[in-house]
């Protein structure tokens, strides 16, 4: 009985060890495998950044010719408003010019007659 009982534990232990020996190998095959995990991870992150980038480079791109343009607009815009107001202050100064002598002396001495009637009602019409 002895016997069988040692011989039972000879055949637990190394059942036992096979377990041992399966388990380190399991788990050396999982390191293995979560280092090429990480690996493939690293990667993926490098590729989600080279496009994140690459977008980013893409929507700059696009807002600088949009501005670019907006600009150019708002310039045209600007030299058509100044032009308008210098041909309006061309016809006027022509009008101006054609008034005769004597138009500019009686405008002159209505402007006159206005101030001073002004004037002389405490500046109230």
């Amino acid at each position: 009985m002895a016997r069988k009982q040692k011989a039972g534990e000879d055949g637990d232990g190394s059942d036992a060890k096979g377990k041992l020996s399966r388990l380190l190998e399991t788990e050396s095959e999982l390191d293995g495998l979560l280092e090429e995990v990480k690996l493939e991870a690293e990667e993926l992150v490098r590729a989600a950044k080279s496009e994140a980038e690459a977008r980013i480079n893409g929507l700059q791109a696009e807002l600088d010719a949009e501005n670019d343009a907006v600009r150019a607009r708002v310039e045209a815009e600007r030299d058509e408003v100044i032009a308008s107001i210098r041909d309006a202050a061309a016809q006027e100064t022509a009008e101006l010019n054609a008034l005769s002598d004597a138009k500019v002396g009686e405008l002159a001495r209505r402007v006159v007659r206005v101030l001073i009637e002004g004037h002389e009602s405490g500046g109230r019409r």
